[in-house]
């Protein structure tokens, strides 16, 4: 039931953000938005200071996001993404897979290097709100023997948030049309575990991100 209660709040959450994008791309028509998808991958590892040594794990992120981008350098943008993170394990003769899976709320500010033109380069900064969808324990062996796949959602905490950090990259294929290239690095703030006396862990993830963007408003 409680797995079934944060799911739900999740769900309402991202139906929220998405009715959201709508709203400011009405609103805003006399504006420089942009809206579209997201997908990408996530190279994910957990750092910290008594963390065991472990690997970088790929995961899947995509969801929705929206731009601001007024004529002069500066811009700002927010996602609602899945997004899968986590890290691979092995210590003596146990090794195993946490994976984390999060509905990630990053919002950033973007500098861009050039007003205007078809190739738009920025940098950014932000943060992210990452809601946890669930934990588990995967690919586990001992002794070369495997293990059956464990949930583990409450040995963690329900939010995580982060600071951000990237490249982007905007080309113009068409009118209105854009094609973006986001290449982020992210970083939790607090301790992920919610487990008493628990290490230091904090998820640190690579994102490439790609999307494909439609022009909303007025042009300039």
């Amino acid at each position: 039931q409680f797995l079934f209660m944060q799911k739900h709040r999740f769900v309402s959450v991202l139906c929220g953000a998405v009715l959201s994008f709508l709203f400011f791309s009405t609103i805003c028509a006399q504006q420089r938005w942009s809206v579209g998808p997201r997908l990408g991958a996530n190279f994910s590892r957990i750092v910290g200071p008594d963390v065991p040594d472990n690997k970088l794990v790929p995961g899947f992120t995509g969801g929705l996001y929206v731009m601001y981008s007024d004529v002069n350098h500066f811009g700002i943008s927010a996602d609602v993404l899945f997004s899968q993170q986590g890290a691979r394990f092995a210590t003596g003769n146990t090794a195993y897979t946490q994976r984390l899976n999060y509905l990630s709320v990053p919002v950033a500010a973007r500098y861009f290097m050039n007003l205007k033109g078809k190739f738009r380069p920025n940098l950014f900064v932000g943060g992210a709100a990452n809601f946890l969808l669930g934990g588990k324990v995967r690919n586990h062996t001992v002794n070369g023997q495997e293990q059956p796949e464990q949930t583990n959602t409450r040995s963690f905490n329900g939010v995580d948030i982060a600071w951000l950090a990237g490249l982007g990259l905007n080309f113009k294929v068409t009118k209105a049309r854009w094609v973006q290239t986001d290449i982020r690095y992210q970083q939790s703030l607090l301790p992920i575990q919610s487990v008493a006396n628990a290490p230091d862990q904090r998820n640190a993830t690579v994102s490439v991100v790609f999307s494909y963007a439609f022009g909303v408003g007025k042009k300039y």
